[in-house]
């Protein structure tokens, strides 16, 4: 690995191997999956706010005006939005990681 130093700054002269460029391209397409599949959890969370703040004049669909729904709504966004957090932030800090890597 050859290194320049510039201005006091280190450069690395090698690329990102394929193996690292393969991962990344990986990480990316896994976390826009996981985002995908987390997007029901921010819709519930988005009409659970909605029928619970927005709602003064009747809400767009009559299961927005039931407390309960607006609750259930709430709980099973909050539910899906932590998993997707458990699951996405792993694999945002090793693409942070590999592209910290990348620009060495």
């Amino acid at each position: 690995m050859t290194r320049l130093t510039r201005l006091g700054k280190s450069v690395n002269m090698c690329p990102m191997s394929s193996d690292e460029a393969t991962e990344l391209a990986a990480l990316k397409k896994r976390i826009v999956k996981l985002q995908l599949m987390g997007m029901p959890g921010a819709i519930c969370l988005g009409l659970g706010l909605y029928g619970l703040f927005g709602t003064d004049h009747g809400a767009f669909h009559p299961l927005l005006e039931n407390r309960q729904v607006i609750v259930s709504l709430l709980v099973v966004g909050t539910i899906i939005e932590v998993w997707n957090l458990r699951a996405v932030l792993p694999l945002v800090k090793r693409k942070a990681e590999l592209q910290q890597q990348e620009k060495g």
